[in-house]
């Protein structure tokens, strides 16, 4: 920190490291103790009620055969936040440089 600044470039890093640890032991460590368990982490898309269309390009269906089950966990967005200039948390910290107070 200088002249009651922080320095940001070390936030963010300081963050990035804190989530990917995060990440680490709540999900895939987990998951690993589960070897029925598939976790695929890209990007999605709801092609139907029942089918999750993969980035990768892989559909997923829902209830294909007795016993399937999945979960998904999602991120969400609302491009209209950007659109209105404001901030959620994640975009926030995505910042190259601090954000400068509106007041």
């Amino acid at each position: 920190m200088s002249d009651g600044e922080p320095d940001w470039p070390t936030v963010r890093a300081e963050k990035d490291a804190l989530v990917v640890e995060l990440r680490q032991s709540k999900y895939w460590n987990v998951l690993r103790a589960y070897p029925s368990i598939t976790l695929f982490q890209e990007r999605a898309t709801f092609v139907s009620g029942r089918e999750v269309r993969l980035a990768s390009g892989r559909t997923l269906t829902a209830g294909q055969d007795r016993g399937d089950h999945g979960i998904l966990s999602l991120g969400t967005a609302d491009p209209g936040l950007a659109e209105a200039g404001y901030l959620d948390n994640a975009s926030a910290m995505a910042l190259e440089r601090l954000a400068q107070s509106s007041s």
